[in-house]
């Protein structure tokens, strides 16, 4: 029997066990700090994101798309956050002016662009950088320097654009489409990480199940053990005799072959079918991973405060101290002080473009 014959007619985990599911699955590991040991790798990519990518995003879904809730993989990855963008607040005022060109490339109307954008926009996270680069415009386009700016001062991992003008500075590129690789990553490593929480939380309860079993059967020893020597031979008896009688053995026997007919073959089958798909989501998960890392610029050490206005540009409300401080770990800061948290609230009141109100801190003028 092949892998196909095995699983053509049991439920396909990928059918609800979608990426979108994999923002809550990871919010469940960060509640759960014992489970993180089973994830160790948890792929998060922070970019700057170019307009020429937008562009191609809202080209597509004017011209391409034929149903109205379909997406790409570069939508699909930015809403289940293996993607997180960044952009600066200009890259606005470049769709506003290719708007037209977009409109006509189309066959669309203005207000068909501007409703795309409007809902693709949420999906990006603006930030502006409060200092400006003295970078030689000679070298690239001048408008390329706002993300440039922005991808400086909050740490992205590189620019994500299709604009080989960039390969003119220093700014770290991804000039390569790897929006199916993140996709095939997001869908694989959703089945993986519900599949092992799902198996590990059934091994706990068939562990303490099977502890509570024995724990009755050690008491129903201990309750024979205080009957009288007769009573205990005649209870042993009884279950001998059970057991060696033909027909309760045959009845014994009927009632094993009739559950594992009803219910064993087919609980087999579907255990044998998710292991299959498990081991062929793990599979794909790293080679997306693998090829992912092939293309992805080396991460630069990034200092503190780069990693907190990531976090913080990312995030749609203020973020308690010691959210700051575990998001900022995830993220690849290493902390040197032995009072990290003392030390995050030192540079962050050294730094007027955080705000702390009574719900934590943010970053001021953030949607400005």
């Amino acid at each position: 029997m092949t892998k196909s014959d095995k699983t053509a007619d049991t439920p396909l985990l990928q059918e609800f066990l979608q990426s979108d599911l994999l923002p809550h699955l990871v919010e469940l590991i960060r509640a759960f700090p014992s489970l993180r040991i089973l994830f160790p790798q948890l792929l998060q990519l922070r970019f700057v994101i170019d307009a020429n990518i937008v562009q191609g995003e809202l080209r597509w879904r004017l011209k391409s798309r034929k149903n109205p809730s379909a997406r790409t993989a570069l939508h699909e990855v930015l809403s289940c956050g293996v993607l997180v963008a960044y952009a600066p607040h200009f890259l606005e005022g470049e769709i506003k002016e290719h708007a037209p060109r977009l409109a006509r490339e189309t066959a669309s109307s203005l207000a068909d662009v501007y409703r795309e954008w409007e809902d693709f926009r949420q999906l990006i996270f603006f930030y502006t950088a409060r200092t400006k680069s003295k970078m030689d415009v000679s070298r690239t386009d001048p408008d390329d320097v706002a993300y440039i700016d922005t991808l400086d001062e909050i740490g992205a991992r590189a620019i994500y654009t299709r604009d080989s003008d960039f390969l003119r500075t220093s700014a770290p590129v991804v000039l390569v489409a790897i929006d199916t690789s993140l996709r095939d990553y997001a869908r694989a490593s959703t089945l993986r990480i519900a599949f092992v929480m799902g198996s590990s939380i059934s091994i706990t309860f068939g562990f303490e199940a099977l502890l509570a079993l024995g724990r009755l059967l050690s008491k129903l020893v201990r309750a024979a053990r205080r009957l009288p020597p007769a009573a205990q031979l005649l209870i042993v008896s009884a279950i001998i005799a059970v057991l060696a009688h033909p027909k309760s053995r045959a009845k014994l026997n009927t009632l094993w072959v009739q559950l594992n007919a009803h219910v064993g073959r087919r609980t087999w089958e579907l255990l044998v079918s998710a292991m299959y798909q498990f081991a062929d989501a793990t599979a794909k998960e790293r080679d997306a991973y693998n090829t992912i890392q092939e293309v992805l610029p080396p991460a630069k050490k990034r200092p503190l405060l780069s990693h907190v206005r990531a976090i913080c540009a990312a995030s749609r409300k203020p973020l308690c101290l010691e959210e700051i401080a575990r998001r900022v770990i995830e993220n690849g800061y290493m902390p040197r002080s032995d009072k990290p948290l003392i030390y995050l609230r030192r540079r962050l009141r050294s730094d007027n473009s955080f705000v702390e109100s009574a719900q934590g801190w943010e970053l001021r003028g953030i949607n400005a």
